[in-house]
């Protein structure tokens, strides 16, 4: 799954994918919670599960992804946890 560009007013949960997902340049106003993911990237490029240059309104937890989480460039205005600090 791929997902960018796009405004979420609410909570994002990402739970149990096993497709691989990218999450990139998205604006969320809400909580995002990642946990349980498993598989590569829907790119071919991609070999970890990415959420990548995001703006969070609110707390990012991620937990238990593994290949582990690929994070960067993301802006968050409430506390991180676990595999996101």
């Amino acid at each position: 799954m791929t997902c960018a560009g796009n405004g979420v007013r609410g909570p994002l949960t990402l739970d149990a994918d096993t497709g691989g997902f990218s999450v990139t340049g998205n604006a969320v106003t809400g909580p995002v919670r990642i946990t349980g993911n498993s598989g590569s990237g829907p790119l071919p490029e991609e070999s970890t599960p990415a959420f990548v240059d995001d703006q969070v309104d609110g707390p990012l937890s991620c937990d238990g992804s593994a290949p582990e989480l690929r994070q960067s460039g993301n802006t968050v205005s409430g506390p991180r946890s676990g595999q996101c600090r």
